[in-house]
């Protein structure tokens, strides 16, 4: 029977997180994917450090004298360990960025839709000690690889069936779009994105890769391999060129390593990966007028084209944002907290980026692992980051030293298990992970299983020769082990209930939306007070209920209006509050507070949101939709000088926007500028916006005279 230790109690949580991060998410609220991805690595993990502290205490006998002197035996256990130092630095790292933030309250708790807080990073950094310090044997590796195969498998298998028109349910978009999503072409799995799917599967699949060869069953063999078939399968579908490029990079890691570790001469097969990958893309590249439209090959050609398709818009995000991090360098501007970052710097060059799309996104990551890691914690962070990059390649060099001493390779054998492939699995699927994230944001599903990756290189080179398997305390007596076991299962639920609040409230935004869309926004406001009870820390909560205040207010009797204005008011306050580096967030004050000073008559309160909206302009100057909201506003006012010059602005930064010549020209019309209307309206014409609207122009036009 196995022995019920601290221990093992670790390897249960961490083999929970492998299996069911990857394949959970959920479908009663716009958050459905990464947020229930966080949802169980913030409990699973919580709840396995609280039962291996429970099942410490029971077995250790003296447990009060212990506990008396830990601090100072951890201050010793930690110094022995360099895994656990690199980990408490990045720890330290990120808390030190969360309490330097410009938003600190949104650094710590994290952000929809991507949730890369502080807490999660905590999280991160726990699992990477955890395995450093108990994942030591590659026996565990095996059976972590395996459980990521079974992972990966139900990922890529339902990746596929979303690829054959298969997938049971009905998705709104990957992020809760009112419009039914087309998921045949790149389908998202598990995932609710294809990027973040084959990031994952950059991991998943060279962990199977490694347990295929190095466990010798039969059966487990035939398991591992039809995994392995579905993830590479569900990687092509996803045509994400990022992740091929990290599979190139960790396959040739994993040949190289493979060949390392059985005493090969490593080298030649560095070598040839390299030349094989090399002449491979740039016969791609080459081939690529000669491929199909729109087919994997011809995706895959693309790889070698920078500026082409969405590659464009990263290359000139890194160009657009890489330099800001000197604003804030050391400790960076805090996790979670760069989409002011990226208001500051948007302009024209990424609008004309952009193509088709017009400038309408929202960008409030880089998509590359490093410039975010300097942008959210600076100098200090990127340090703490190599610390753990440094930690791990020695690991790995000791493994590799490790090879030929026959002593350190029999205390890490294990029967019907050849470690090489294991941890050359590992070590290729790290590397694969890192390439990938250059052109990836972070996410849950794929941060969690790296961290957890290198923390077992880490821990597999630890183990000295002839330690034995454990080095724990006894087994807790029944009494104490029932007594521990039950505070753990009391502490885990109350964790889950606990963590589960954003998840509530964003079932209660959903149904705010919902009453929205319908043209009942009155019935949509309790709902929007109770998902801002439930999660006061997200900004867009607290703006959709002012804007629904607001809604309610302009349909409802006289007698009403006053008390839903003054609700609006108050929401939008709370928007400000929670995120006042945010130029959205000034935006959104000015657009609600402007409506209320009118309906009210309160000239104070109308100078507050012109200053808003001003305050809002100035964070950021060269995005055009700031200009335009001011404009809105100017023009519920009745400025049209202010709202002509305003909408001038966005249409000189969003020329291409048909909305924001319109636009001008009614400004330009209300003040009198007849001519200047005229030429704004032609501008609008000449994007040609669609035959109704162009109808109502050739109307006004023809009303100057």
């Amino acid at each position: 029977m196995r022995r019920v230790t601290p221990r093992a109690a670790l390897e249960a949580g961490w083999l929970a997180l492998a299996l069911l991060v990857p394949i959970t998410f959920q479908r009663w609220s716009y958050d459905a994917f990464e947020l229930p991805k966080q949802y169980v690595t913030l409990v699973v993990t919580q709840s396995a450090l609280v039962a291996a502290l429970a099942l410490w205490v029971a077995g250790e006998p003296r447990a009060g004298r212990a506990l008396r002197t830990a601090p100072r035996a951890m201050l010793g256990w930690v110094g022995r360990r360099p895994g656990a130092i690199a980990g408490l630095a990045v720890g330290g790292a990120w808390l030190l960025a969360t309490a330097a933030s410009t938003i600190p309250e949104q650094s710590w708790w994290g952000l929809p839709p991507r949730w890369a807080g502080a807490r999660a990073q905590l999280a991160y950094a726990s699992l990477f000690v955890v395995a450093s310090c108990a994942l030591r044997r590659p026996v565990q590796a095996a059976r972590l690889s395996v459980v990521s195969a079974a992972a990966g498998a139900v990922a890529g298998g339902y990746a596929i069936a979303q690829r054959l028109g298969r997938d049971p349910f009905e998705w709104g978009g990957y992020l809760g779009a009112s419009v039914a999503a087309d998921l045949s072409r790149r389908p998202p799995g598990t995932f609710g994105n294809p990027n973040f799917l084959a990031g994952y599967l950059a991991l998943s699949l060279f962990l199977t890769a490694g347990a295929v060869l190095g466990l010798s069953g039969r059966w487990a063999r035939g398991f591992l391999g039809v995994a392995l078939a579905l993830q590479s399968a569900a990687l092509l579908l996803t045509q994400t060129r990022g992740a091929w490029l990290g599979v190139l990079a960790g396959a040739a890691a994993f040949a190289t390593l493979l060949a390392a570790l059985r005493g090969r001469r490593w080298r030649r097969w560095l070598l040839a990966g390299a030349t094989a990958g090399t002449l491979a893309l740039v016969a791609l590249r080459l081939a690529q007028p000669l491929l199909p439209p729109g087919s994997l090959l011809e995706r895959a050609a693309t790889i070698l084209s920078p500026g082409e398709q969405t590659a464009g818009i990263r290359l000139t995000l890194w160009r657009l944002v890489g330099p800001s991090w000197l604003t804030k360098p050391l400790t960076g501007f805090g996790p979670d907290a760069l989409a002011p970052v990226f208001q500051r710097a948007y302009g024209p060059e990424l609008v004309e980026a952009e193509g088709a799309l017009g400038g309408q996104s929202q960008y409030d990551r880089a998509e590359n692992a490093v410039i975010d890691t300097l942008l959210a914690t600076g100098l200090l962070g990127a340090l703490a980051m190599a610390a753990v990059g440094v930690v791990v390649m020695a690991a790995l060099g000791g493994l590799l030293r490790g090879t030929r001493d026959p002593a350190t390779a029999m205390a890490l054998g294990a029967a019907n298990l050849d470690r090489g492939p294991v941890i050359a699995g590992l070590a290729a699927a790290l590397t694969a992970h890192v390439v990938a994230q250059q052109f990836n944001v972070e996410v849950v599903g794929a941060s969690f299983l790296s961290w957890l990756v290198a923390g077992a290189l880490v821990g597999l080179a630890s183990l000295p020769p002839g330690e034995p398997a454990s080095v724990e305390n006894d087994d807790p007596h029944p009494a104490n082990l029932a007594l521990a076991l039950g505070a753990a299962v009391l502490c885990a639920v109350g964790l889950g209930w606990w963590e589960l609040r954003p998840l509530r409230a964003g079932v209660a935004y959903e149904a705010g939306l919902v009453a929205e869309r319908a043209g009942k926004p009155a019935d949509g406001v309790p709902q929007l007070m109770r998902a801002n009870s439930l999660w006061p820390h997200y900004y867009l909560f607290w703006a959709e209920l002012a804007y629904a205040d607001r809604a309610a207010a302009r349909a409802a009797p006289a007698e009403e209006k006053e008390r839903l204005y003054r609700g609006a008011l108050a929401a939008v306050e709370q928007v400000v509050r929670v995120n006042p580096a945010h130029p959205l967030a000034w935006s959104y004050w000015g657009d609600v507070a402007g409506e209320v000073a009118v309906a009210s008559g309160d000239v104070a309160l109308r100078n507050r949101a012109k200053a808003a909206h001003v305050r809002a302009t100035s964070l950021a100057p060269n995005w055009w939709r700031y200009w335009s909201s001011a404009g809105e506003t100017d023009m519920l006012m009745g400025d049209f000088p202010a709202a002509k010059e305003r909408y001038a602005r966005a249409a000189a930064l969003n020329p291409g926007n048909w909305t924001l010549w319109a636009s001008l020209g009614d400004a330009s019309n209300r003040q009198g500028d007849k001519q200047t209307a005229r030429s704004a309206y032609e501008r609008a014409l000449g994007l040609h916006p669609g035959a109704q609207t162009e109808a109502t122009i050739q109307r006004a036009i023809a009303s100057l005279g």
